[in-house]
């Protein structure tokens, strides 16, 4: 999933190009909680892909990535995941950084800028308002001991 910055980033300044899929390669990643747990052949996960895994300890989580070499000056190679982008012989258009700090996608994968700073702009309002609820709550619970307290402390109440 891109951040809002890196959809930005490549509203901005990002190319197009129209490519040939010339052969598209599958790869199965097994990731366990303490890292990779299959083979991996093929070339690096490109690192937007995968981050600092949380899974807990004996988890797996199994990802398909779609190494895609192109007939593409700006771009001759891409990686997908979960799909691949094109079969061998079609055309596809290429989103790509001209600077080179982003990875490539299909054109059609970008989100845009709007749903990408909407999903930012809505999770802030429910985290606040989680941590004002567990506040709350602290304050409510602290309040009722102190009745309880005081009015242990008095006969006949």
């Amino acid at each position: 999933m891109d951040t809002a910055v890196e959809a930005r980033i490549l509203r901005e300044r990002g190319q197009t190009s129209t490519c040939t899929v010339l052969q598209v390669d599958k790869r199965v990643v097994t990731r366990g909680g303490t890292g990779v747990v299959g083979p991996v052949p093929g070339p690096p996960v490109p690192p937007h892909h995968h981050g600092p895994h949380h899974d807990p300890p004996g988890a797996t989580t199994t990802t398909t990535y779609y190494d895609h070499r192109l007939d593409c000056v700006e771009v001759p190679e891409m990686t997908t995941e979960g799909s691949r982008a094109g079969k061998v012989g079609e055309r596809i258009d290429v989103l790509y950084d001209p600077t080179d700090r982003l990875d490539p996608r299909p054109a059609d994968e970008a989100p845009p800028v709007e749903r990408s700073l909407l999903t930012a702009a809505s999770a802030l309002p429910v985290g606040i308002a989680l941590r004002l609820t567990a506040v709350f709550d602290a304050a409510v619970e602290r309040a009722l001991n102190f009745v309880l307290r005081c009015s242990a402390g008095f006969p006949g109440s």
